[in-house]
């Protein structure tokens, strides 16, 4: 489900007035022009939302170090809608970098399957990013593959996953066999 732009801007608005008392209230033409670059930079509700109370910390750690060394108070939090995006990609980098080894694995596999199936490696890896990210915070995952699309996808993921518990049983067994074979081979160098 994707939310109108609108909706966005109001709600990173109605957050901005219910916490940070200078924000101004603000009219139409104000929403939707930011309701205009909220659209274009393309990320979810939730993740501009985090993009509002990524900047909000950031201001506040950074404006309460300068005051302290000018013996000021602290500027107030003045976010625009350029600054709500570039933090909302940073904690987006952030819940990136937190992941196990195991979710960045299937991450990269999920690249490589959606690659397969004929898409660009641009929005093979946003796809991929997006639903690993969906999946590490709980939400659904918000995609633009066709349910056609999103079946042949959700087939390879479990062929590849069967694939490699194969390949690893696999490996084992000859593993355990060279072992032997090497046993055997001493044995005999030794007789």
């Amino acid at each position: 489900m994707t939310i109108d732009p609108i909706d966005a801007a109001r709600a990173i608005i109605d957050n901005l007035q219910g916490n940070d008392l200078w924000f101004p209230k603000v009219g139409p033409a104000a929403v939707e022009a930011w309701a205009d670059q909220f659209a274009r930079a393309g990320l979810p509700i939730e993740d501009l939302l985090a993009g509002v109370n990524h900047a909000r910390a950031h201001h506040t750690k950074v404006s309460q170090a300068r005051a302290d060394n000018r013996s000021e108070p602290p500027d107030p939090f003045r976010p625009t809608p350029d600054l709500i995006i570039a933090h909302a990609h940073s904690a987006r980098r952030e819940v990136l970098a937190q992941l196990p080894q195991e979710r960045i694995t299937e991450m990269e596999m999920a690249n490589h399957l959606l690659q397969e199936m004929g898409l660009t490696p641009q929005r093979a890896h946003r796809l991929s990013r997006d639903i690993a990210l969906s999946l590490a915070l709980g939400r659904t995952a918000v995609h633009d593959l066709t349910d056609a699309e999103m079946a042949e996808f959700k087939a390879r993921v479990t062929q590849a996953k069967k694939a490699a518990v194969t390949h690893r049983d696999r490996r084992r067994e000859l593993a355990a066999m060279f072992r032997v074979t090497d046993i055997f081979s001493i044995e005999k160098a030794a007789s």
